[in-house]
């Protein structure tokens, strides 16, 4: 199993936790989008932090 995004980029090592959860499931493809939930609302410049990018920086 494996956490990419688009365009192609492993996101293993920023959210091992997902990646670790996944193993134990059937072979299966998932499509979705990775959220940071905190104090009841979407937590955007926590994701980025998690992913240590920056706004109009791309990735550091």
């Amino acid at each position: 199993m494996a956490v990419t995004v688009v365009p192609l980029s492993w996101l293993d090592p920023e959210f091992p936790e997902i990646a670790t959860a996944a193993r134990d499931l059937p072979p299966v493809i998932l499509d979705g989008e990775i959220v940071i939930w905190h104090d009841g609302r979407l937590a955007f410049q926590r994701l980025r932090h998690r992913l240590n990018r920056h706004p109009g920086l791309g990735r550091s």
